[in-house]
């Protein structure tokens, strides 16, 4: 029902009305997409049911602990998976975890606020961290305790206690946490990957084990970036009009210009910026074009043509103000679209 990663929020109540439709065919086989198949009707349907039955479960004991009032740590506590229904493979919490399947409940019923007054103003968490910190004693007492917590065991604490130093130490060192405190953390981390059922909770806290200890670098993760596959296959419109999540507004302060894109395939659209945002047009009121050669297009995206490349190249060719063009795309965070090299 919910991945770590992130996503949209997926309805159980849609889940079960598939789980019925599914029940519904009397199957002498099924072939899912995630885990072993299963043949015998008798078998796929207690199954089925079952895994059906944990969802509602699920779905249901949510709404009535926030009926009930529960703040979000406490709904997790509430709604636990009773023990059959972690009997079968296809309710095992192998991919994700029941609490973060409830909390992702909460969120797509009710929103972000769970009803606890401490989340309404929260301090900034660098700051928060800082005076939990002190309030513990400071840096030395709160490394005592994370060590502690992991030798016995408390990963839950160790993991909050160690994220407390990190998220002090990024605040007050230009060059990151300490590394004692990182590797404090990803010691945390890495213990909750060896002990998880969720093969997505152990991706992530080796990952990010991983990066705090030094050893792997994820800093092109955070970059928005295009592949050329994606490109090629994806209408020109969509990837324009999608430049929006891209603009950076301060950059974007004064500006007050609409771009009509046309492409080698007949295509055209428009990107208008104004009030520090990107909104998506069809380019008719636009005084100055773009047409932009399909081949092209991938290689400006992926940063290996900038803009001034391409115009001499002839790949683009400006149809009025070329410094309304720069202009433009100065004001998009994101490194392929650059004016020049």
């Amino acid at each position: 029902m919910f991945a770590i990663r992130g996503e949209e929020y997926r309805d159980p109540r849609v889940l079960l009305n598939g789980f019925d439709h599914m029940l519904g065919l009397d199957a002498d086989h099924l072939v899912g997409a995630h885990g072993p198949p299963l043949s015998g009707r008798t078998e796929i349907r207690r199954e089925l049911t079952v895994a059906r039955d944990a969802i509602q479960y699920l779905w249901d004991q949510t709404v009535r602990g926030i009926n009930k009032g529960y703040a979000l740590d406490d709904l997790t506590r509430f709604v636990q998976l009773p023990e059959p229904f972690g009997a079968t493979y296809f309710t095992e919490q192998l991919y994700g975890l029941a609490e973060h399947h409830v909390k992702q409940i909460h969120s797509g019923l009710r929103g972000w606020f769970d009803g606890d007054e401490a989340a309404l103003f929260p301090l900034p968490p660098a700051e928060r961290a800082e005076r939990l910190v002190n309030g513990f004693g400071g840096a030395d007492a709160v490394r005592r305790e994370v060590r502690e917590a992991i030798e016995n065991d408390d990963l839950r604490w160790a993991l909050e206690l160690a994220t407390w130093l990190v998220r002090r130490d990024e605040n007050r060192d230009e060059d990151g946490a300490d590394e004692v405190d990182r590797n404090l953390l990803a010691s945390a981390l890495r213990a909750i990957a060896q002990r998880t059922t969720s093969a997505n909770i152990r991706n992530h806290c080796l990952t990010r084990a991983l990066e705090h200890e030094g050893r792997i670098d994820l800093d092109r993760f955070r970059v928005h970036r295009f592949q050329r596959d994606l490109v090629g296959s994806t209408p020109p419109v969509s990837i324009v009009h999608g430049l929006r999540v891209v603009l950076d507004p301060d950059a974007a302060t004064d500006v007050d210009i609409e771009l009509r894109w046309r492409f080698s395939d007949g295509t055209s659209t428009g990107l208008h910026v104004r009030n520090r945002v990107a909104v998506p047009t069809t380019g008719a009121d636009a005084r100055t074009e773009l047409r932009i050669d399909l081949d092209a297009w991938p290689d400006l995206l992926h940063g290996s043509l900038t803009l001034d490349e391409a115009v001499e190249a002839g790949s683009v060719v400006v149809d009025g103000d070329l410094e309304s063009v720069r202009r433009v795309f100065s004001c998009l965070d994101f490194p392929g679209l650059v004016a020049s090299s």
